[in-house]
């Protein structure tokens, strides 16, 4: 398989898991605040992405104004960021006891 083709299955497979993690544990907290867990979901990749690539981060902060994050539909900045991790990142993101269902 070529690696353009390997990347978009784990961006899927990696993509639902961690939604449906991130869903799980903040699902208490969404009837008070509309996608919290996304937005929790948000502030942990890129303390990832800063933490395991600072040069990703400072680009993306520079293009895509980090700080302004709640301007944007809080989804596709998930797949935006999403995205932009290779995919070991992908699985190294994910808590250990996911890491299999990758």
């Amino acid at each position: 398989m070529s690696l353009i083709l390997l990347d978009i299955i784990n961006f899927k497979n990696t993509k639902d898991v961690i939604l449906d993690f991130y869903y799980n544990n903040y699902k208490y907290l969404l009837e008070y605040e509309h996608n919290i867990d996304k937005y929790w979901l948000i502030n942990d990749i890129l303390l990832y992405i800063k933490k395991i690539r600072i040069d990703l981060y400072i680009k993306m902060n520079k293009l895509y104004n980090i700080n302004s994050i709640h301007k944007n539909k809080i989804h596709n900045q998930f797949i935006l960021f999403w995205g932009k991790l290779k995919p070991e990142d992908r699985i190294g993101f994910l808590p250990k006891k996911l890491e299999k269902e990758s």
